[in-house]
């Protein structure tokens, strides 16, 4: 039996064998694949707004607003920017503090956006009315290798509204200017210039200011732009012009013109000119001085704040002149210590706009008591002559003379008035008898001399007739 199974066992064992290579190969190609380098995609990208509106603009205007950009990578990259819609071409994106137009933008990884801006200029021709746009921001794909992963780019978009209500109108007008017409050496000359729009825009003057001396013909000193803050539509405002003290220092002495030669509104509206004579002085020449006016307690001190006064000066002198008040302060007599103001008030000269002035003086209250203020104003190093203000913090206590002489006085009092009624009761005499009915009269004896005292029968003894009738 055992012989005839054998030639089928080894044909058996044969196939096992020529088979298991087979089965080994393929369960290793399965199981172990050979690694192959991914490239990850980026993982975000961040925009604000989402929309932005740009509302009730005029034709011919200019106008600008802010992006921001957020990288979510793990690394630094470049962000493209496009626009389409109706109103692209009147957008551009500018860096900001540029103008030059940009079609991307650097933007490193990190929590903080990188800033753009979006500048708008609307055509003079425009028709009233809503207009759209869209700037996408996106990055470029990856390059794709052979046989590699497919790699795509990551963007986002901002909707642009425009609204467009009416024409711009740019107008105003130079109203005044003035300046002070003495000046010393080393010191700055201050030009007021007051502009008025307008117009139905916001904008900002660009003014051209020169200093030009008396005889000579090329102009000592010379200055375009713009200071301050965009006058908005009807509003008045006054630009200061300065003409520097590190450049009047050195200056010759005598007779100059200031100069606005033009202020331009944006689109190069010229609304006005104007000359001011001034002169030049040496440095300490021109005098100094005022009046310290009055003293005036603003509030009601309490112990632990401060008692605000107020210092009123006005100018005597020729030239600005930055005023403190200076003082001491005593209480219930006894000096404390120095007082000084810690802001000046700056005041112009004589008969000038801003010739006088409040200078405040913080007084430090840490006690109960009478408290006196004693001092003047100082004007550029000259004094004036001194004022003193005097108030009380808390109650008034009573001295102890006082309280004995007041009790003294109650006592004298009582005894006056104790006098006074025994005084009248005196006076007034017995009550009248007619007061007297209800009281009983008292019992007057016959025989007042003779006792009468009636018989009496013994303790116990029975009744019987009367010894006296018998």
């Amino acid at each position: 039996m055992r012989k005839q199974f054998a030639p089928i066992a080894g044909a058996i064992f044969l196939c096992a064998v020529a088979v298991a290579p087979l089965g080994g190969a393929a369960s290793a190609t399965v199981i172990n694949p050979r690694p192959r380098p991914h490239i990850a995609p980026p993982e975000a990208v961040g925009l604000y707004p989402t929309l932005l509106t740009f509302k009730d603009v005029l034709r011919g205007g200019r106008y600008q607003d802010t992006i921001g950009v957020l990288n979510g990578t793990d690394h630094g990259q470049w962000f493209h920017l496009s626009l389409s819609g109706r109103a692209a071409p009147w957008l551009k994106v500018t860096p900001t503090g540029g103008a030059t137009p940009i079609n991307r933008i650097r933007v490193p990884n990190g929590p903080s956006p990188t800033q753009a801006l979006l500048q708008l200029q609307v055509p003079s021709t425009l028709a009233d009315g809503i207009y759209h746009a869209v700037l996408t921001v996106w990055t470029k794909p990856g390059k794709t290798k052979n046989n590699g992963p497919t790699t795509v780019g990551l963007g986002g978009e901002i909707e642009v509204t425009v609204a467009v209500s009416g024409t711009e109108v740019v107008a105003g007008k130079l109203i005044d200017a003035y300046t002070y017409p003495k000046l010393e050496q080393g010191e700055p000359l201050k030009v007021s210039a007051i502009v008025n729009n307008s117009g139905n825009v916001a904008a900002l003057p660009s003014f051209h200011f020169q200093i030009v001396k008396k005889g000579v013909h090329r102009p000592v000193y010379n200055w375009v732009g713009t200071t301050g803050e965009p006058l908005l539509p009807g509003q008045r405002s006054t630009y200061e012009l300065r003409w520097p003290a590190s450049l009047t220092e050195g200056a010759t002495l005598g007779a100059y013109t200031a100069k606005i030669l033009s202020v331009t509104f944006p689109q190069v509206k010229d609304v006005g000119s104007w000359a001011l004579p001034f002169r030049l002085y040496p440095f300490g020449s021109l005098h100094r001085g005022g009046k310290l006016l009055s003293l005036r307690l603003m509030n009601k001190p309490r112990v632990g704040y401060s008692a605000e006064v107020q210092a009123s000066v006005v100018s005597s002198g020729e030239v600005q002149q930055e005023t403190y008040f200076v003082g001491q302060l005593y209480r219930n007599g006894t000096f404390l210590e120095g007082i000084k103001s810690p802001v000046p008030v700056l005041l112009a000269p004589a008969d000038q706009p801003g010739a006088t002035g409040v200078v405040q003086v913080p007084i430090p209250i840490t006690k109960t008591g009478l408290y006196r203020l004693t001092g003047t104003a100082n004007f550029a190093g000259a004094q004036s002559s001194a004022k003193t203000l005097t108030f009380r913090v808390g109650g008034v206590g009573i001295p102890l003379v006082y309280k004995i002489a007041a009790a003294a006085a109650l006592i004298v009092l009582l005894l006056v008035l104790i006098s006074l009624v025994a005084l009248r009761r005196r006076r007034r005499g017995p009550p009248h008898p007619e007061g007297r009915r209800h009281v009983p009269p008292r019992y007057t004896a016959t025989h007042p001399r003779v006792l009468h005292v009636p018989l009496t029968e013994p303790v116990g003894s029975a009744p019987g007739r009367s010894h006296r009738r018998r």
